[in-house]
């Protein structure tokens, strides 16, 4: 019927669509589409990748997304014809084992696969034999044998839990990863200052420190910049620096990270909307408990 299924990989929805979230579209005519939709696009700037992004304005054929967590809309436009469908429905957390096997988790991965298998194997134990001194069971319990009403029980609590799995088995099989335009995926300019050329900084480098942080420098000789953003994954900017920067210390921050790789990229901005990305990043990977641990350059 034209309904798709995707994981979403990003966090430029939050709050509203978080990472692991399944979102069913349902297709739409392009006459039909409203500002303040949620659509489903191919991505202009990835091909390949899919973007679940808010529509924020129409300009004829031309459609204006925009992520929720993300301060500006998205710079490359998308045509009314190119849109998939219209969030529909919104599943909380059922993809998660896709996200993380496509940030390559391991631990996490197995821990949730380890608890799903829990939850069924509770779900299908069965019923816990009655003592003398329990008191009496309510009559719509007592009626008909014992014998053949716990196994009843067992038949309907196997026939949900069957149900539920291939549902989710079905549902997260069937999800394509929604991927989402960020700050590390411009490739355009959106405007002029002078006659000056956005340059992104290049020749990032990763250098472990003693302390458990790591430290990640880059070139840059260009038109002076208003500032430099660290923006880890394309989720946002973590950390804003001044015009002379080279350089910025990253310790881990995360409550629990068991070997997660995260990717740094560095941005120009030469005014508050108009800078240049590096094509060039570098690795760090992370192992926390509570806070406590250690980053390393991958």
């Amino acid at each position: 019927m034209g309904w798709q299924t995707t994981t979403v990989m990003t966090g430029s929805m939050q709050p509203a669509i978080q990472p692991g979230d399944l979102v069913v579209s349902r297709p739409i005519d392009p006459a039909e589409l409203r500002p303040g939709q949620v659509v489903l696009v191919d991505d202009p700037d990835h091909s390949e990748r899919l973007r679940l992004h808010r529509l924020q304005a129409i300009d004829g054929a031309e459609l204006t997304t925009k992520g929720d967590a993300n301060p500006e809309a998205d710079s490359s436009p998308v045509a009314r014809a190119d849109v998939l469908g219209i969030g529909a429905l919104r599943v909380p957390w059922i993809g998660i084992p896709i996200q993380q096997a496509h940030d390559g988790d391991v631990v996490a991965l197995a821990t949730t696969v380890l608890g799903l298998i829990v939850v069924i194997a509770v779900a299908l134990a069965p019923p816990t034999a009655r003592n003398d001194g329990d008191p009496p069971a309510p009559r719509s319990e007592v009626r008909g044998s014992g014998r053949s009403q716990d196994a009843d029980t067992r038949r309907a609590r196997s026939r949900t839990v069957a149900f539920v799995a291939a549902f989710t088995v079905a549902a997260v099989a069937a999800a394509s990863p929604a991927h989402a335009a960020s700050f590390s995926d411009r490739t355009q300019t959106l405007g002029s200052v002078r006659a000056a050329t956005a340059q992104a900084p290049s020749d990032l480098t990763c250098e472990n420190n003693f302390d458990g942080s790591v430290t990640v420098g880059w070139s840059y000789d260009a038109e002076t910049p208003s500032s430099f953003e660290v923006l880890v994954d394309g989720r946002g900017s973590i950390a804003t620096l001044g015009p002379e920067a080279r350089s910025v210390q990253l310790r881990a921050n995360t409550p629990f990270s068991f070997g997660r790789t995260s990717v740094v990229r560095v941005r120009t901005n030469l005014t508050p909307t108009w800078g240049a990305t590096s094509s060039d990043s570098r690795s760090v990977t992370t192992v926390t408990i509570l806070w406590v641990g250690v980053a390393r350059c991958a």
